[in-house]
């Protein structure tokens, strides 16, 4: 478990390193979170100086649009994120008496939910985060647990040591997907010459691996 935490915390921090424009880059982190999870839904949320928030990056794990992502968020939950600076984790909406407490749980009719503030890099203890990474499950209550947190906590310091520097530090001009795996392993040259022999053609693919290992980024390199 503790090895799969750390293979999926790697790929993130290659995404944020690589030469990606950056919500596909924040799109593709929060892939490897609901993936790894088996969140439902993922949503990345970043702060604005007023308090307001924008939802940057969205992810269904069944690769299902999501509509009118801020209508799709629990906002009672992202607020007790940010005002407590602190992972809030809904294991069981409907025990747990939060339905009562946070409203917008019934109304969007969640079951489980992990809700984790991105922290601002450099900052003072306490600081205002950036933004916070909002998982969420409507079907299956006791999603996630304490290994999910430790995951999403490691993978949202990720994110705050770069969010800051992200729009002026990277090109806005979208990359290749196959050109977004990366590695120098004989491994991913094996696979990026097969993606290229595949890709044109309209065969079938099968794609296996472990959570976490981008077999959704590989799916996204044939299609496109």
């Amino acid at each position: 478990m503790a090895h799969e935490v750390a293979t999926t915390i790697r790929m993130i921090g290659r995404v944020l390193d690589s030469r990606v424009e950056v919500e596909e880059m924040l799109r593709l982190a929060l892939g490897f979170i609901v993936e790894a999870t088996q969140a439902e839904r993922g949503f990345l949320v970043l702060l604005g100086p007023g308090g307001d928030y924008d939802v940057h990056a969205t992810v269904h794990l069944n690769d299902e649009d999501i509509a009118s992502p801020r209508f799709q968020v629990s906002h009672g939950l992202i607020a007790r994120a940010v005002r407590d600076r602190m992972t809030v984790l809904l294991e069981d909406a409907q025990t747990d008496g939060s339905s009562a407490e946070f409203p917008s749980v019934l109304a969007i009719g969640l079951l489980s939910a992990l809700v984790v503030p991105i922290p601002r890099p450099g900052g003072p203890r306490g600081a205002r985060p950036l933004g916070v990474i909002y998982l969420d499950h409507r079907t299956k209550p006791g999603r996630f647990g304490e290994r999910d947190r430790a995951l999403v906590e490691a993978a949202a310091a990720e994110i705050g040591g770069r969010v800051d520097r992200l729009p002026a530090a990277r090109p806005q001009t979208p990359v290749p997907v196959v050109r977004r795996i990366l590695g120098r392993s004989a491994a991913i040259e094996d696979l990026l010459a097969l993606l290229d022999r595949i890709a044109p053609t309209e065969l079938p693919v099968l794609i296996e691996g472990e959570s976490g290992t981008g077999k959704e980024l590989v799916a996204r390199a044939i299609h496109e």
